[in-house]
């Protein structure tokens, strides 16, 4: 085959072409520094100038005049003739227009190959072809450059994807052994220690905290530069937003002297849709830098309406302190990775230098803008812009009661927690239990049922202040259940209904706004998280939810299967008078879960995906909030790799749950 890569005619040069008289060709022959070559109708060479000859290794153009073009460019011996074999030379001659070929390996007499690109034109006189002018250039060089920049190129993104995995690793291995040392800290708080023993742990933990600032810091960071951070859209309250991220730093401002407040502009509405959780997480990094800067005066943050069209608003957030200020030589600098304002060996203020650089990223990925104004010793105003889309509710918010002052009971329901009615919507039986047991023991009481249709029913006959949700059970799952009971229910406007979901994925997230729950709740969830998310709703006073219990895990027999903070949960339950719930709890799951694997065993045999797919997801859950964190990670393995499709792997999936299924009951077993 004369020609290896696919040509393509030049349209450009096609419709710019013109005939070519003999005379004018030979002028142009001469006048060219690449290689030129004539030839005749028959495709004979007539001519070739200079750089042709050298580039085709030969002393004397008379050694290769006369030959047939192929020959001496493709080195054949004989002449291919094909319909199948596209030649651009052949078609210039035949058609009459221009081809070009941007890449071709030609021969050198002596059987070396070079790299070529080249043009063939035809000559015409009057309407008759009478040869064609080739022109072409050693493009060797250039391809072995393009190459090396490539390879490069690939090394470098290889090294960048390396490192970028590495640091989330490494930060996943990091956070794990950091997340037990706290834990074990705030357990050794709460045992009789002398006032030096306090210190200490309290320094410990102090430093704990901070060392898990900047994992987390590298392991956002590592996030970005992989691209695996993405913009979610959801709807939310502008106004609560705010709320919470004040709320936050209030009790470190009232250690200090400093005022903290927030002003939002009348005009924005209530109700927007976007991302706003990394609103949430830009603005905690610049109040916590602000707060951190500043010795005594005043923290604004201030939202105001910059622009919009239709729907579509865009919001200016600034932060603006009374802190040390920041040159402007290191302003230019300080949304780059690794920098900080205070760079010196006396430097009083730590961090990891990422901070911003990472808030610059999720700008960037939100398509706003970033900046800061600052005077040395003045203060410093950081700020962003962020656009949303409106979200009409019917409802308008009355700025009078948004709180300058940043009252923290703003939009809550006041109620006594005697009077607090709940409902527990669960099917699985140890999460039912374990929800019941965690909420009787920070001082409130529930009723259950057992899926979305007996909470249907249930919700009917009695007002629920708080519906406490799963989203996945048999009969009517949490999604349709919670559609029909705001349906049901339209003069219960305060009635909370929080979803308990074992994969809070974005999707679902969304899914459980859409259906019209207010918040979310992932399992397994500690004590502490449960009582935060309902006394976000419900403001208690004076009668504070029951939080403070001394209880001891290191010792426990069974903290090596049970994790931290659920073996936590499990004996404080005990200390309020629930002897020997842990042992009941695990038989309990024991019992659920042989009941449920064998189901499983059974789905498998019958290659039934989507009912593998909803036990693997009970039993994750359930294990989750049993504690057995291994468990649970091997039941999410295998939703994933049911995504695959690959029984074989399935099977030996299924296999390895049941190894550690048999571990976890013969460890109990021992117990009892």
């Amino acid at each position: 085959m004369l020609v290896k890569d696919m040509s393509h005619v030049s349209e450009e040069n096609k419709s710019e072409q013109e005939s070519l008289s003999s005379n004018q060709t030979e002028l142009i022959l001469q006048s060219l520094s690449e290689g030129i070559c004539r030839i005749n109708v028959q495709g004979n060479i007539t001519f070739v100038n200079a750089s042709a000859t050298r580039m085709l290794g030969v002393d004397n153009s008379s050694e290769i005049i006369g030959k047939h073009y192929g020959k001496v460019f493709f080195n054949k011996t004989e002449l291919e003739d094909s319909e199948d074999v596209f030649d651009p030379v052949q078609f210039a001659l035949d058609t009459g227009e221009t081809s070009h070929v941007n890449t071709e390996t030609f021969y050198k007499q002596d059987g070396r190959q070079f790299l070529v690109e080249y043009i063939c034109v035809p000559i015409k006189e009057g309407e008759e072809i009478i040869g064609a002018v080739i022109s072409f250039d050693d493009v060797t060089e250039r391809r072995d450059i393009e190459i090396a920049l490539t390879n490069a190129r690939d090394k470098a993104l290889e090294a960048t994807q390396a490192k970028t995995s590495f640091l989330a690793n490494m930060s996943h291995e990091i956070r794990t052994p950091l997340n037990g040392i706290i834990g074990t800290t705030s357990l050794l708080l709460d045992t009789p220690l002398n006032d030096e023993q306090k210190n200490y742990i309290k320094m410990l933990r102090t430093s704990t905290d901070l060392l898990l600032h900047i994992v987390n810091d590298i392991l956002d960071f590592s996030k970005i530069e992989a691209g695996k951070y993405q913009i979610e859209e959801v709807e939310f309250d502008i106004y609560e937003l705010i709320q919470e991220v004040i709320n936050v730093f209030l009790p470190i401002v009232k250690e200090r002297e400093i005022k903290l407040d927030f002003e939002i502009q009348e005009s924005i509405p209530q109700i927007l849709q976007g991302d706003s959780n990394k609103i949430k997480q830009i603005l905690n990094n610049f109040l916590s830098n602000a707060i951190k800067f500043t010795d005594r005066g005043r923290v604004l943050l201030r939202v105001e309406e910059q622009e919009k069209q239709n729907s579509e608003i865009e919001l200016h957030f600034s932060i603006q302190d009374s802190g040390i200020g920041i040159d402007e030589e290191t302003q230019q600098r300080l949304f780059q990775p690794f920098t900080q304002a205070d760079v010196s060996t006396t430097r009083r203020f730590g961090g990891t230098g990422l901070g911003l650089a990472i808030c610059r990223n999720l700008v960037d990925m939100m398509e706003g803008k970033i900046g800061v104004n600052s005077v040395p010793n003045e203060g410093s105003t950081f700020w962003f812009t962020a656009n949303f889309v409106e979200v009409s509710t019917g409802k308008t918010q009355d700025i009078s009661q948004v709180s300058i002052s940043s009252d923290k009971n703003v939009g809550k329901r006041a109620i006594k927690k005697s009077d607090l009615k709940i409902l527990i919507v669960e099917d699985n039986p140890i999460n039912q239990q374990v929800t019941q047991k965690i909420l009787e023991q920070i001082g409130l009481k529930a009723e259950s049922v057992g899926n979305g249709l007996e909470a249907l029913e249930t919700c009917g006959e009695k007002d629920f202040h708080l519906v406490l949700m799963d989203c996945q059970m048999p009969v009517m799952d949490g999604f349709e259940a919670t559609e029909k009971i705001r349906h049901q229910n339209k003069n219960l406007q305060d009635q909370k209904i929080i979803a308990l979901t074992a994969s809070a994925t974005v999707e679902e997230r969304k899914r459980c706004f859409e259906v019209g729950m207010d918040d979310y709740l992932s399992k397994p969830f500690t004590k502490n998280d449960l009582a935060n998310i309902i006394e976000k709703y419900f403001d208690f006073q004076s009668d504070d939810l029951n939080l403070d219990l001394e209880t001891n895990i290191i010792q426990h027999s069974l903290k090596n299967i049970i994790a931290p903070e659920v073996l936590q949960n499990f004996l404080e339950i005990e200390a309020n008078g629930q002897e020997g719930f842990i042992s009941e709890i695990l038989n309990v799951f024991l019992d659920h879960s042989e009941e449920k694997f064998a189901e499983l065993r059974e789905a498998f045999s019958q290659k039934d995906k989507e009912q593998i797919k909803q036990l693997a997801h009970n039993l994750k859950g359930s294990s989750a909030n049993t504690g057995l964190s291994n468990l649970s990670n091997g039941f999410a393995e295998l939703e994933d790799k049911l995504k695959t499709e690959d029984w074989n792997t399935i099977g030996k999936q299924i296999e390895e749950i049941s190894t550690d299924l048999t571990k976890i009951k013969n460890i109990v077993l021992e117990k009892n």
